[in-house]
């Protein structure tokens, strides 16, 4: 082998390595082919299961400036839409938690990014350590897609109009209404509804 063919090969290994290194930082999340069985749906087009890497979250999320500050710095993060295709955001740094509530909880941070594709997409997420991600993408013209976090490293992601069937809520409300009403003849009984 010459001389020149030798130092070519060792050049198109460096590169791919470079390369390789550099992609694999930037990916934190991979698809999952676990199931997530919530009311007994497991219906796969319902939603799409995908596993993080809490370090490397960790890394991406670190440097990322407050939203309005004068750090101009861009960080992009991907997160999968409901076909598991990535979707990329620039992403902010926000403070939506009370001062108090900041201090007691150091470790919960939230984020606020726009689409690079399409800038009318908007996503905001939460990051715990001990819990995950949890956040919504907002998509005009299209239902709003739901991020929760089944354990630290396990998420799943749903579309809003799925909401019954994958959600953990159970609104009690409105059973409770109807045996008052039912209780109370004669008055009028008003519900109002808050979100904590």
């Amino acid at each position: 082998m010459s001389k020149i063919t030798s130092q070519l090969c060792i050049g198109v290994l460096f590169l791919l390595a470079f390369c390789s290194n550099i992609s694999a930082q930037d990916i934190y999340w991979r698809s999952s082919t676990s199931t997530y069985a919530k009311n007994g749906v497991t219906d796969q087009s319902k939603h799409i299961t995908f596993d993080i890497n809490p370090q490397r979250v960790e890394n991406i999320i670190k440097g990322v400036p407050y939203r309005f500050s004068k750090n101009n710095q861009k960080y992009i993060m991907s997160f999968p839409d409901e076909n598991s295709k990535a979707i990329n955001f620039v992403v902010q740094r926000t403070e939506v938690m009370h001062p108090q509530l900041s201090i007691k909880y150091p470790e919960v941070q939230t984020f606020v990014g726009v689409s690079i594709e399409n800038p009318n997409e908007i996503i905001r997420f939460s990051y715990y350590p001990k819990k995950g991600l949890s956040g919504n993408i907002v998509r005009p013209g299209k239902s709003t897609l739901i991020i929760k976090p089944t354990n630290k490293i396990s998420h799943v992601l749903y579309d809003s109009k799925n909401e019954d069937l994958i959600s953990d809520f159970d609104c009690q409300i409105e059973d409770a209404g109807k045996k008052r009403l039912a209780l109370n003849k004669g008055y009028t009984i008003r519900m109002l509804m808050m979100l904590v």
